[in-house]
């Protein structure tokens, strides 16, 4: 036991380099080896209530699209402080946007937060970081995999959030399960810290605390059959839609799907298997998944997405690495 801890040490400082004066090498994030598998990505609208069980769409999500990934690996819990400090001081990741809230100044400095994830980094703070530690940022399809599936080979059960109920009458998620907004916290917690907030894989936090950044660019049609929409395609022509969408009344055809959004609901053709699919085409922003503790329950949904500029920094945003395949 203790010879493994030494050649673990040894690994960690030939891969994280020589530790400055005064500062002691971080232990990296845990990583979890996911199989991959064939899933659902995407998700009814059904799927999704706010705070008054009424019914909400997000058009982003709610097509649906078949994938198969093959083997990954994710990290277990969101990249923290402590660790993203000791890349700033390697002199291979930019300093936060900011260091601290209003409510906690230190957030970022003092050691007292060494365990709560980094916060205010943008899309190129997380991959710089993830790079300096021989890793990369996941995927959508790889982050929805794990907040979705249950283990169990291809016949993967796929929960609506990433934590499992304990019984039905816990349609609701309270902070047993996730650092939602209903905890009223005003900053997020320790990673790890929720012990519900946990997905079959014995990945943390991806219900809450904060959102996280992934690779792909965001465009909202990407569930679509080579990322084109009717939509696109009728050049936004509601006749046009309706007669390509539609057999009859409102019932679609049997190569289209209903999608919504707030002002009227347009259709986006049926999208074949996908194998390890990243979005290369939208933008310019990147994607987030993940709810965060200052969320209402709905963006803890496993198939919530959101999105922002690379350059963006948020209180509520964070990351967490991948690896294996490219």
């Amino acid at each position: 036991m203790v010879i493994s801890r030494i050649v673990m040490l040894v690994l960690v400082t030939a891969l994280l380099g020589a530790c400055p004066e005064g500062l002691s090498i971080p232990a990296l994030s845990p990583v979890v080896a996911i199989p991959g598998g064939n899933f659902t990505m995407g998700a009814s609208t059904q799927e999704c209530v706010d705070e008054d069980d009424n019914a909400r769409c997000d058009p982003s999500s709610t097509a649906e699209r078949p994938v198969f990934l093959t083997p990954f690996n994710i990290d277990r819990h969101e990249v923290t402080n402590a660790q993203y400090r000791y890349c700033v001081a390697q002199g291979s990741c930019d300093e936060p946007a900011a260091t601290g809230l209003s409510e906690v100044p230190d957030y970022y400095t003092s050691s007292r937060y060494d365990r709560h994830p980094v916060i205010f980094v943008t899309w190129l703070n997380a991959k710089q970081y993830c790079e300096f530690v021989g890793r990369r940022l996941p995927t959508e399809a790889e982050w929805e995999f794990v907040a979705r599936t249950e283990q169990g080979g291809d016949s993967l059960s796929q929960r609506n959030f990433p934590w499992a109920w304990k019984n039905q009458e816990e349609r609701v998620p309270t902070c047993e399960h996730a650092r939602l907004d209903v905890c009223k916290e005003k900053f997020p917690g320790p990673v790890e810290s929720v012990e519900r907030d946990l997905s079959d894989w014995e990945v943390y936090d991806l219900g809450g605390n904060v959102a996280e950044w992934v690779e792909d660019l965001f465009f909202v049609y990407t569930y679509c059959r080579d990322e084109r929409s009717l939509y696109e395609l009728c050049d936004k022509d509601t006749t046009c839609i309706q007669t390509e969408c539609f057999s009859s009344g409102t019932d679609p055809k049997p190569d289209c799907v209903l999608h919504c959004d707030d002002q009227a609901p347009f259709c986006l053709q049926q999208v074949e298997r996908l194998t390890d699919p990243k979005a290369r085409r939208g933008g310019p922003d990147h994607s987030m998944r993940g709810g965060a503790f200052t969320d209402l329950r709905c963006k803890a949904l496993s198939s919530f997405r959101r999105h922002a500029a690379e350059d963006a920094a948020r209180a509520w945003v964070g990351f967490r690495c991948a690896g294996g395949r490219k």
